[in-house]
């Protein structure tokens, strides 16, 4: 059935509980006529993109942004791989005016979000009072221009780019659970360091002495294989991470061959140094104290610190090491954030270089921020999926004999309260107890300790 706006009604696009993620959602106010029929205009678009690929259809839903912000069901949207918000003047005021805001922020993800300005600039949609709530700087925006012939082209493609991510990132997490019941062996550390590059196979079913053991690391596509095999038992079996896998922090595949037949693979995280100073300056308390005390510098002077670390840095860095030899100084201490500063005409590092010419360096640069991207997400889905498959232990009077957990044992208290006096003088000590408490006396006072 139509709604009122003649627009398909939300539920029939929803099919069961298995299907009800939606591929594309477009939000849209019905307030808006030119909103409209760009969302009708997308839709079609849509829909005939599978039909010229031969594929099955895009589960598509449009929702009305008065619905959201009422509290109607949008079930599957929040969770949609694209989210197109097509923002309008009457968007924008039919937002600040509504006390529904945090449901529509709920459903919003800014990663499968991309927004269709119309009528709007981008600097006055990061103004707006719920720029904050929404992370509209994390936002993919785009610009509708009168006569623009390619802007359909350019959008439908940065739409489909954020499809195919969405896509892969599923891939990730399919192959995630095929790892874990297929392979018939385990890995320990899941991280390996410079000081830790020991790693140890623990099989499910014992070796025998005419076995042959073949292991081989895989990293970027090259294969490296290990000479070096230890057999501590018929379980166990040791090798040494080669140290060209711990010049940057990646993920590597571990592939174990037993008698020519392959027994699984698993995926190890090598870290360099610079991620081990990373995460020692994260748990420490006072990180500038914690840096100056290991430095030797005295006082935790900011300035002196700031000094001898670029000095130290400048001593470290070959002759000739220039712009054109970025490819390892991105791995520096926050060289992803260096990687994403623009300049004043809202131009990055690679932009620049593929500007000026040199290709190479821009590609290495967009590489690199690929790779750090795929691996914060494949570290955050793997922590995700580990939590909810696990159920926590419960530390009763069953499991007396197991120790308690670390973040129990070790608790650091909290600061102490500052004193801050209050400067009436004591009153003379009665020996009768008194009958009404006063709050203003130093005795009942906390603030301020009584005197002697």
């Amino acid at each position: 059935m139509p709604s009122a706006s003649g627009l398909p009604a939300l539920r029939p696009l929803i099919s069961g509980k298995g299907d009800s993620i939606m591929d594309i959602t477009i939000l849209s106010s019905a307030e808006s006529e030119d909103a409209t029929l760009w969302a009708n205009y997308l839709s079609s678009c849509f829909q005939e993109i599978p039909k010229e690929e031969n594929r099955p259809p895009f589960k598509l839903a449009r929702v009305m942004i008065e619905n959201v912000l009422m509290g109607l069901p949008v079930e599957g949207s929040s969770g949609s791989r694209l989210q197109i918000v097509i923002i309008c003047p009457k968007f924008l005021r039919v937002l600040s005016t509504s006390q529904g805001v945090p449901i529509l922020a709920t459903m919003l993800q800014p990663a499968t979000v991309l927004a269709m300005l119309l009528g709007v600039t981008a600097q006055a949609l990061e103004m707006h009072q719920y720029a904050g709530l929404f992370r509209f700087d994390q936002w993919r925006k785009m610009t509708v221009k009168d006569k623009d012939k390619t802007f359909v082209g350019d959008f439908l493609g940065v739409a489909m780019d954020v499809l195919s991510r969405s896509w892969q990132l599923q891939q990730a997490i399919q192959q995630i659970k095929c790892d874990t019941t297929r392979s018939h062996f385990s890995i320990i550390p899941k991280k390996v360091k410079i000081t830790q590059n020991k790693v140890l196979v623990l099989l499910n079913d014992p070796l025998c002495n005419a076995d042959k053991i073949n292991i081989t690391v895989e990293k970027t596509g090259q294969k490296l294989e290990i000479t070096s095999i230890k057999r501590r038992n018929p379980y166990t079996l040791q090798f040494t991470m080669p140290s060209v896998c711990l010049q940057m922090s990646q993920l590597v595949a571990i592939n174990v061959e037993r008698n020519g037949r392959s027994i699984g693979h698993r995926l190890v995280k090598c870290e360099c140094r610079l991620r081990e100073l990373d995460q020692l300056l994260k748990t420490a308390d006072n990180p500038l104290a914690f840096m100056c005390q290991a430095l030797g510098i005295n006082g935790g002077d900011r300035d002196q610190l700031d000094s001898f670390l670029v000095a130290s840095l400048q001593r470290n860095i070959p002759p000739n090491f220039n712009l054109l030899n970025a490819a390892m100084t991105s791995n520096c201490t926050r060289g992803e954030a260096a990687c994403q500063i623009r300049n004043g005409n809202q131009l990055g590092p690679a932009e620049l270089a593929e500007k000026a010419g040199h290709t190479s360096l821009a590609q290495a640069l967009n590489s690199y921020l690929q790779m750090t991207e795929l691996s914060s997400m494949y570290t955050y889905m793997n922590a995700y999926l580990k939590n909810t498959t696990e159920k926590p232990q419960d530390f009763g009077e069953g499991n007396y004999l197991l120790p308690r957990p670390l973040s129990d044992t070790y608790l650091v208290p909290p600061k102490a309260r500052p004193v801050t006096p209050t400067g009436e003088p004591p009153s003379p000590r009665s020996p009768f107890p008194p009958t009404t408490l006063n709050l203003s006396h130093p005795i009942t006072n906390q603030k301020t300790p009584p005197s002697p």
